[in-house]
């Protein structure tokens, strides 16, 4: 078998058990917060100039997706969507497309455990029912101080207030809209 067939063979393999995953559900958010986690890790990755950070595409996603569906659908929507298939897909697409010279198409290390680590404090605030808003600033706090702990970068004091002021009012405008789904 040529490799391309059987790097093809194995995201199909990867991709059927995510497909009946999404389909089990038959929830709208867990539908778009998929495309929106592919979204920045396989496309928005390979052309993003800018670099600090903005909204965060796949923090809101696990937020989202715990929220509505607990702990063990959150984990494993952390290992399959957001770690495994964007590494299979940049592997199968390779260089292509390519314009950020940052961009690696494997992407795992600390951040993908701080992600399983937020994936329990979501299931806790889910527990403790606070507001969206409230409970969006945890998450996010929670996550950039473990994220700054674990692994420290210099432009923390740039990113960080940025980031949790445009990904909090993105929550708090969009609270309407989200809450009948959760």
């Amino acid at each position: 078998m040529k490799p391309r067939y059987k790097d093809l063979m194995y995201f199909l393999l990867l991709l059927f058990p995510a497909l009946i995953y999404l389909f089990y559900f038959h929830s709208l958010i867990l539908f778009l917060t998929c495309c929106l986690v592919l979204f920045e890790k396989v496309i928005f990755g390979r052309i993003n100039l800018l670099p600090i950070g903005g909204i965060e595409f796949t923090s809101i996603s696990i937020f989202l997706v715990t929220l509505k569906h607990g702990l063990v659908e959150g984990l494993f929507f952390v290992f399959f969507f957001v770690l495994s298939l964007p590494i299979l897909i940049n592997l199968l697409l390779e260089d292509r497309w390519v314009i950020n010279p940052r961009f690696h198409p494997v992407t795992y290390g600390i951040g993908n455990l701080v992600d399983f680590a937020c994936v329990v404090l979501i299931s806790v605030l889910r527990f403790l029912k606070l507001d969206l808003f409230w409970s969006m600033l945890i998450f996010l706090l929670f996550k950039h101080g473990l994220n700054q702990k674990l692994s420290p970068s210099s432009k923390f004091l740039i990113e960080f207030p940025i980031n949790l002021i445009f990904n909090l009012a993105l929550i708090y405008y969009l609270k309407p809209f989200l809450v009948p789904y959760l």
